[in-house]
């Protein structure tokens, strides 16, 4: 048996987007660009409480086997008016090559889940701590409302001593 590295995750916030633009470059050489252009958006969570401000999008690539790479800008803002930078990249995955068509086509899942690993920072002197941690977060973006909307939960982990 392995000896794994012993760790722990807590829960520092959630929040939801909703997306006021989606474009698509269908032919990028690199695959398929989807642009998401962010309307803003709500921050709840035992430790950071806010908004997201309407600035950020996601510049995504879809591969042609049906896996999106999220490339994602946001700035929060706490409601002690610190202004936090979030930048994050993860995946979807959508299924296979059949899917990918289907984005192509424009017919969008009504759900689809992401896992992403953010980097925040701030310069807020109550947040400093935000600098120190590392990320990662669960989500789920609902294209069966319009607009469409997007929900993120964002854990801390940490390394234990053994």
């Amino acid at each position: 048996m392995m000896d794994l590295n012993p760790f722990k995750y807590e829960h520092i916030f959630s929040y939801t987007v909703t997306i006021q633009r989606l474009d698509l470059i269908k032919n990028s050489p690199f695959g398929m660009r989807v642009m998401g252009y962010v309307g803003g958006g709500e921050v709840l969570g035992p430790k950071v409480k806010g908004k997201v401000l309407p600035f950020g999008a996601d510049w995504g690539i879809i591969t042609t086997d049906g896996v999106v790479h999220v490339d994602v800008r946001l700035t929060l803002e706490t409601d002690d008016n610190a202004i936090i930078y979030m930048q994050y990249a993860g995946t979807v995955d959508l299924g296979g090559p059949e899917e990918y068509e289907n984005y192509r086509a424009e017919k969008f899942p009504a759900k689809s889940y992401i896992q992403i690993i953010p980097i925040i920072e701030t310069d807020h002197p109550k947040y400093l701590w935000l600098n120190r941690l590392s990320y990662f977060g669960i989500g789920r973006v609902d294209f069966s409302i319009v607009p469409v909307s997007l929900k993120y939960d964002v854990y801390a982990f940490y390394s234990l001593p053994d």
